[in-house]
């Protein structure tokens, strides 16, 4: 066989199986990108799972921003904590509390009480 009639089936055969991929990979990216699945807003895709929410309020608000940063706790912190057992843990940084004493809860509309 003649290897320049060999090289030009290696290379045309390559040529197809390239475009082949191409085009798989390119309908995988346009079936897996979000903003081509529809162009729906968001109102209608929560109708469309029949997901209510209350009327929102278009009038502007005001509120701070909090910021903390993560403080070690000592045993002298947590010596008032009375009536429930405190583990501190992640180097004191987080409290673990048990009560000795349950303390039942409620739910009032949307709100948990005490």
């Amino acid at each position: 066989m003649d290897w320049r009639r060999t090289q030009m089936i290696f290379i045309v055969t390559l040529l197809i199986l390239n475009l082949f991929l191409a085009v798989i990979y390119f309908n995988k990216q346009l079936s897996d990108d979000p903003d081509t699945i529809g162009n729906e807003t968001l109102e209608e895709r929560l109708k469309a799972d029949n997901i209510t929410y209350p009327n929102l309020s278009s009038k502007p608000t005001n509120g701070a921003i909090f910021t903390t940063e993560r403080a070690a706790f000592t045993a002298k912190d947590v010596s008032d904590l009375s009536g429930q057992s405190i583990t501190l843990k992640d180097n004191n940084k987080e409290i673990y509390s048990v009560l000795q004493t349950p303390i039942k809860a409620g739910k009032k509309g949307n709100r948990f009480f005490l």
